[in-house]
């Protein structure tokens, strides 16, 4: 046997005895160890978390065989992620990096139950912003806080009750279901629920206050009518504490009250406007009314109104309309206006000395008297154009001049008619009278039923009317006047 044989055999039975020594439990090799995993689960208990811990060395690499029975032990049955788990163990054998923190398992999170409510719309709950009214640019009198919703516009619906499912942990326990808090709203005035929709039963202001919400057919507004507002357009009726500032513009679809002054830019209400202080316009402002008018004055402006107006003062350099009556009481003076009055016209002084022309226009429809014009202003240039048809005609024959002509004398006798129709109708009362208990001064037209008379002199106490036998206006004193 050579050296080398017999220093083999000096060192097997060493070897030898260490590797027994290790198979009999003894000190492992430091250099070699087995793939290993740590569980971990969520204070919740509703998800399992793994740190993944590759072999060393000679050891065994891990299984999944081996996987699931450490989670067998852990308890962990439920919701167990085989994919997440194949993909760590595939990377820790492979790659020889620990990976940590892998979601095993995952429990299923219970459903709350939602009692039924009513789902607002959206933008009934949300605050306006600037918005580009012009489809230019954004112009802040397009503004407003007030919400406005239309007669059976949806406003709110049912959603129903929505029952509770219970979870699930990691362990296989059951996770209780919660009981959802909702904000809930109650249906008020002017509402009404169909089919699990709340509807509008009036078009007005939306009110939402301490969960409840109705509709108002009113809109009081605290202040004026400014920037704070925007303009201002509504169904129902408004109220104003405040003024209406230059440039707003309001429209009311019911009666319209301001407490302050009232700028006429633009005006429009369908009944009754009383304003307690009085209305001034600038530029080209309008006030047109589907009822009365009651004002403390009117300046600079043009006021229309299908019933009376009622002024307390005076009217400084205006043109008024009525189909009623204008009435200025016992002290109220007309300075350099137009009044036109369907019924009546009554003033305590009409006119002033050295001022501009004042013009008493009663007994005739405004409304009627404007078509009137237009129809007149349109028939003249259809005349004017059949003229000149016919003149073409007479240098050559024309199969179109022909069909042209037709038309426009359709056109002529239809609009001739409509003519006749409202001179009919023209005149409301042949018995309309002009009142001027005090001063009707030099400068004064009078008028009645398109017959008018310029006053040359100053009278006092006096009583216009139609003499409709001579056609013309006449005068008498009124009792305890003088002439």
């Amino acid at each position: 046997m050579s050296n080398t044989d017999d220093r083999q055999n000096e060192f097997e039975p060493e070897a030898r005895l260490e590797e027994l020594a290790e198979g009999a439990g003894g000190p492992p090799d430091p250099r070699r160890s087995d793939g290993d995993i740590e569980v971990s689960v969520s204070d919740d208990r509703m998800r399992a978390y793994a740190d993944f811990i590759p072999p060393l060395g000679g050891g065994r690499p891990l299984s999944l065989d081996f996987i699931e029975k450490v989670l067998e032990e852990e308890g962990i049955i439920y919701g167990t992620d085989m994919e997440a788990v194949r993909e760590a163990v595939f990377a820790c054998n492979t790659q020889r990096r620990r990976q940590e923190g892998v979601i095993v398992a995952e429990g299923t999170a219970p459903e709350s139950e939602v009692p039924a409510y009513y789902k607002l719309k959206p933008r009934l709950t949300h605050t306006q912003t600037p918005s580009d009214c012009n489809g230019e640019q954004v112009d802040y009198k397009c503004v407003s806080p007030f919400l406005l919703v239309k007669r059976g516009e949806a406003l709110a619906k049912v959603i129903p009750k929505k029952q509770g499912v219970p979870g699930k942990d990691v362990y296989g326990g059951e996770v209780p279901f919660e009981k959802a808090e909702v904000r809930h709203y109650t249906p008020g005035p002017n509402t009404e629920t169909r089919d699990n929709v709340v509807y509008a039963v009036i078009s007005g202001r939306f009110f939402l206050k301490e969960g409840r919400f109705w509709v108002s057919d009113m809109l009081e507004i605290q202040g004026s009518v400014d920037y704070h507002t925007g303009h201002i357009s509504f169904p129902g009726d408004v109220v104003i504490s405040g003024e209406i500032k230059d440039g707003f513009r309001v429209r009311v679809g019911g009666n319209l009250t301001c407490r302050g002054p009232m700028d006429a830019s633009e005006v429009m209400c369908k009944k009754d406007v009383t304003t307690e202080g009085g209305i001034i316009g600038r530029k080209k402002g309008l006030v047109r009314v589907g009822g009365n008018v009651t004002a403390k004055f009117i300046e600079n402006s043009q006021v229309e109104s299908k019933g009376s107006v009622e002024v307390q003062s005076s009217i400084l350099k205006s043109r008024i309309f009525a189909i009623g009556e204008v009435n200025l009481g016992e002290k109220g003076q007309v300075v350099g206006s137009e009044i036109h009055a369907g019924r009546k016209i009554t003033a305590h002084t009409s006119g002033c000395e050295n001022c501009a022309v004042t013009e008493l226009v009663c007994g005739t429809d405004f409304i009627v008297q404007r078509k009137l014009v237009a129809a007149k202003e349109k028939h003249n240039k259809l005349a004017v154009k059949l003229q000149r048809v016919d003149a073409l005609l007479s240098e050559q024959e024309s199969t179109r001049l022909a069909r042209l002509k037709e038309q426009l004398v359709a056109s002529i006798t239809h609009l001739s008619q409509d003519i006749d129709g409202m001179l009919e109708t023209l005149y409301l009362d042949e018995g309309a009278e002009i009142v001027i208990t005090g001063a009707c001064y030099p400068g004064t037209i009078v008028e009645i039923c398109s017959v008018s008379r310029m006053i040359d002199k100053k009278v006092e106490g006096v009583r216009f009317s139609l003499n409709k036998e001579v056609g013309k206006i006449e005068q008498t004193p009124l009792e305890g006047a003088r002439s």
